[in-house]
């Protein structure tokens, strides 16, 4: 007997800017209301793509976060990131969304 989920989709579009090909992992992250708290992860990875840009060259990953995620009311973040040992580099970005 089916449920179904509905989902958000969100476009990230990727450029390469420095001086070499290369390869990067693109990963999203959301921490919900209570982040850390009462049992509620302190972030959950949503989506990953590993992607391979030559120089100048620009893409869209596509990520979906289904409604389950944005079930509790309160703030919501998304955290974008290069890969998880780069995260504080400068292709770290969040994204903060209230459900009420």
């Amino acid at each position: 007997a089916g449920t179904s989920d509905a989902f958000s989709r969100v476009d990230i579009e990727v450029l390469n800017q420095g001086p070499l090909d290369c390869a990067h992992s693109i990963l999203l992250f959301h921490s919900g209301p209570n982040a850390g708290h009462d049992g509620n992860p302190i972030r959950s990875l949503i989506g990953f793509e590993k992607l391979f840009l030559r120089v100048g060259e620009k893409t869209t990953v596509p990520f979906s976060i289904d409604s389950h995620t944005l079930r509790k009311n309160g703030i919501h973040r998304f955290s974008l990131a290069p890969s998880a040992e780069r995260e504080d580099e400068n292709g770290s970005h969040e994204i903060v969304i209230s459900v009420t």
